[in-house]
């Protein structure tokens, strides 16, 4: 039977028989949808699920309290969180697990039931330390830091400034050529690069070199010569590798980071070493080059130890308040005010 056209349809059965003379039957049925079942007023009834929090956290690395990296919420259900490191997806692979102080196993990220109103959940998340790290990469969008923005030239104090706005750098490398262009994963180059300066030993060098992109054969562009061509990416180059020191700068002068008690030092420079094989002509190999890259002599990293412990408060009941709706009067109640009252007894006993 077809509900979607009409509401309603009917249905007319006709039957007969063989006897003589013949007996015959019609039944007739109003078919129609179930009507939508309707909350009775005053019943209780639960409201929308609160959202997970975290409600203490910490992360422990060698032992020694640091900012990063944290332990987060991913995603959730009403009744269930997924959590994880904000780490490289290579790192986050080798994270292990405790459930309430239970093994939960090795993996990038851990499911843990949380119902509404349910216990408590306490989540401990270990990073094994790195051995012989010398290195960190940071990424910059094409052509960044710029060398002319507000139609001015823009000095080293403004490309400093560039490099410590945390939207102008990551982890990994820019998706294409655009002046806004995403980020393909990771994170912001400040929040991935504390952990790795906290792990170095005292007196570290730290070398910071920048590079750029090869863009084409020659003839160069119109209006540049190959040496001006050169000189532009060479300079391009020297910006970014002033705007990630400025980075490691900052950092040590935090001093909640503790890193200015290590003594490092810092220098930077261009490296224009091969810059015609830089991945031209293809957007996804040139842009791996347009970065800054800081090393230092090979050092292991401790282990990290990031601590959550996950609360979810109960919904909250709810009555609807009933609807008080008065009878309507009888229809023939004004006939009544009219008779006298013999009469209106009696039409009451004939109702």
């Amino acid at each position: 039977i077809d509900l979607f056209s009409s509401p309603t349809r009917t249905i007319v059965i006709n039957a007969s028989d063989t006897s003589s003379p013949q007996r015959s039957a019609t039944f007739t049925i109003e078919a129609s949808r179930r009507p939508t079942a309707v909350t009775v007023p005053g019943t209780p009834s639960l409201g929308a699920v609160k959202a997970a929090e975290i409600t203490a956290s910490s992360t422990l690395q060698g032992g020694a309290p640091v900012q990063q990296p944290r332990l987060e919420i991913v995603s959730e259900t009403p009744t269930s969180v997924v959590v994880g490191l904000n780490v490289a997806p290579s790192r986050a692979a080798l994270t292990q697990w405790k459930l309430n102080g239970t093994p939960a196993g090795t993996s990038a990220t851990l499911t843990v039931d949380l119902p509404s109103g349910g216990p408590d959940q306490t989540v401990i998340a270990t990073l094994p330390g790195e051995t012989g790290v010398s290195n960190f990469t940071g990424y910059f969008r094409f052509d960044k830091p710029p060398y002319i923005d507000s139609n001015r030239v823009q000095t080293d104090a403004d490309i400093r400034a560039f490099g410590l706005n945390a939207d102008n750098t990551h982890t990994t490398t820019a998706a294409d050529e655009g002046t806004t262009a995403g980020w393909l994963g990771g994170s912001d180059v400040r929040t991935a690069l504390l952990p790795v300066l906290q792990s170095l030993t005292s007196g570290t060098a730290i070398s910071i070199e920048g590079f750029a992109s090869y863009e084409g054969p020659q003839p160069p562009p119109a209006g540049l010569t190959s040496t001006t061509q050169y000189l532009a990416n060479q300079d391009l180059s020297r910006r970014r590798a002033l705007a990630l020191r400025a980075i490691v700068e900052e950092l040590i002068a935090d001093a909640g980071t503790s890193l200015a008690a290590k003594n490092l030092t810092l220098s930077h420079a261009s490296n224009m070493t091969g810059w015609e094989t830089h991945g031209f002509p293809a957007v996804e190999t040139r842009r791996i080059w347009w970065k800054a890259a800081a090393s230092w002599p090979p050092a292991n990293t401790p282990e990290t130890v990031a601590t959550i412990t996950l609360h979810r408060d109960p919904q909250t009941p709810s009555t609807s308040a009933p609807t008080v709706i008065d009878p309507p009067p009888p229809l023939n109640a004004h006939l009544g005010a009219h008779l006298p009252e013999p009469a209106r007894r009696r039409r009451r006993l004939r109702i």
